[in-house]
């Protein structure tokens, strides 16, 4: 494969005079963050993909992303993030990847299952090939969604001005695990899963750390939104509560256990239920008509249960947590195509409005 070398802009050619002189223009500014698709910055993709990078075996992929049509952005490396739903799996851990990563423009509309007839121009070269080390994933992460915490710097700075699309290519030739490494991903999403962030431990248990999460869906086809919450490592067989709210007023109460602080108002309500022989409960999904106003609100919860080891309040407490409620799914413009076993096979698997929620930054 021909491939150019970076720096260079990225651009169809009527763009190149203005590509130009918008890079004078903005000598010293940094590079933009874009996360695509967009709404999956704060939020979880629905589904999760197994491709490119799980295995030892050898993969093409691209993908083709419609985020960057009329803009000028500098970007100095690109980032995924493990699937933040999928439980801790010792499978998916660190790997050593034999790879390599290109760019071009593209038209999404015409995207199809050959490789070679997706560029649109000829492809950059912006991470050559050598081996890369892909970060362990075996445990769930505290939060959601996870972090970018497998990015690839860039060769060099790149800045894009295109009025298509942009495609971006990897070829690997091999991996050192065994095991699958899923990565956030969409596919013809009609959900979105609500992100949380954690703060603060819970208390030691017989099952051990006390935490929380929660599981909030926009579901476009219903028009809903749904509430969940899931207690894990609580004290066995307890009476158990999840306290819901509105803020945080992290505030000490003294005689608790962990942290000893309270992170949640509990002005909206308060779920009652009973842990298991291994701390988990559920509670019961709440199920809302959507409201276009959901997006503007966080919801902070915090779970305690009753636990007599617990001196002198015989309560143990999770961490706390503030879910942001998500939007309703829009449309996903991205493609892509993939194909096992060979880094310079010439035809692939197309999949349509699905991706790796990749960030380019």
């Amino acid at each position: 494969m021909r491939t150019q070398r970076f720096p260079i802009i990225l651009s169809d050619p009527a763009a190149v005079a203005r590509a130009w002189f918008a890079s004078a223009l903005m000598v010293g500014v940094p590079a933009q963050t874009v996360v695509s698709p967009s709404t999956c910055e704060k939020h979880e993709g629905e589904a999760s993909s197994a491709e490119p990078f799980s295995g030892p075996g050898a993969c093409r992929y691209q993908q083709v992303h419609t985020d960057f049509r009329a803009t000028f952005r500098f970007y100095n490396a690109i980032s995924w993030r493990r699937d933040g739903e999928l439980p801790a799996a010792a499978g998916y851990g660190s790997r050593v990847v034999d790879m390599e990563l290109i760019v071009c423009i593209a038209d999404q509309p015409s995207f199809g299952p050959v490789f070679a007839n997706n560029y649109s121009n000829a492809p950059s070269t912006v991470v050559s090939r050598k081996l890369v080390n892909a970060p362990d994933h075996t445990k769930l992460p505290p939060a959601v969604p996870a972090p970018w915490d497998f990015e690839l710097p860039f060769d060099a700075t790149i800045g894009i001005l295109n009025s298509n699309d942009l495609l971006y290519e990897v070829a690997v030739w091999s991996g050192s695990a065994q095991g699958l490494y899923p990565l956030d991903a969409v596919q013809a999403p009609t959900t979105l899963i609500g992100g949380f962030t954690s703060v603060d431990l819970g208390c030691t248990t017989g099952t051990g750390v006390m935490g929380l999460r929660s599981r909030i869906v926009a579901a476009a086809a219903s028009n809903t939104l749904t509430l969940a919450w899931a207690i894990q490592s609580g004290p066995p067989a307890s009476a158990a509560a999840v306290l819901v709210g509105l803020t945080d007023p992290n505030v000490v109460i003294a005689g608790l256990c962990g942290s000893g602080r309270l992170h949640t108002d509990a002005a909206l309500m308060t779920l009652n239920g009973v842990t298991n022989s291994g701390g988990a409960m559920a509670t019961t999904p709440i199920v809302l008509a959507y409201d276009l106003r959901f997006p503007n609100f966080t919801l902070t919860a915090q779970a305690a249960a009753a636990d007599p080891t617990k001196t002198p309040l015989p309560v143990a407490i999770s961490n706390g947590i503030a879910s942001a409620l998500p939007p309703l799914p829009g449309t996903v413009a991205t493609k892509r195509l993939y194909a096992a076993g060979s880094p310079t096979a010439t035809s692939g698997t197309l999949t349509l409005a699905s991706g790796l929620v990749t960030r380019f930054r």
